[in-house]
């Protein structure tokens, strides 16, 4: 007999959020509880999905079963803030990668992870945790992203690249082989 999915929060209902509701209900393992938003009001809907409150539901939520969550918030200093949040109540914190995405069998990915429609991440590769790999980016061989880094729609990191923690790295910019960018670059 085949388990219930489980059930998951999305912290954030901006824009990268919206993507994340999809994604997560393009993947159809997890049983999508809402979001958890400063902006929106408790009770009012989102894509679909309710708004379960700010941030001070997050102790709520693991009492209610929802023992993960998903960091949507493209900003990287806030997202690793949030995320640090998190796990010290105690969540889960998966990867969720879009069923488009190519990853190679010496890739790594790491926690937190938010790999989006048709990203690609190449062989010897290594995503740190909280990355976000947005629409159609790609990082080929051997590279590593930092923690909590983004990589923008369309974004290309040729190989031997190294991106710090927390750095953004624009749409569309192609990033030559060889090259390292530092932390909090954008």
């Amino acid at each position: 007999m085949k388990s219930a999915p489980e059930s998951i929060a999305i912290w954030g209902a901006g824009g990268h959020g919206h993507v994340v509701a999809d994604l997560l209900k393009s993947a159809g393992s997890w049983n999508v509880a809402g979001f958890v938003d400063n902006v929106n009001p408790p009770g009012s809907t989102v894509v679909g999905l309710p708004v379960l409150g700010d941030q001070d539901v997050l102790p709520e939520l693991l009492l209610r079963g929802v023992y993960s969550i998903v960091v949507a918030v493209g900003n990287c200093g806030a997202r690793a803030r949030m995320l640090e949040r998190v796990r010290a109540l105690g969540f889960k914190t998966p990867s969720v990668v879009h069923p488009s995405c190519i990853l190679y069998p010496s890739a790594t990915i790491g926690h937190a992870c938010v790999l989006c429609a048709g990203a690609v991440v190449g062989a010897q590769s290594v995503l740190e945790d909280g990355v976000v790999l947005n629409t159609r980016s790609s990082v080929d061989h051997d590279s590593r992203v930092g923690y909590c880094s983004h990589v923008a729609p369309g974004a290309l990191l040729c190989g031997y690249i190294t991106v710090g923690r927390e750095t953004w790295i624009g749409a569309g910019a192609v990033v030559r082989d060889h090259l390292s960018i530092g932390d909090r670059v954008m």
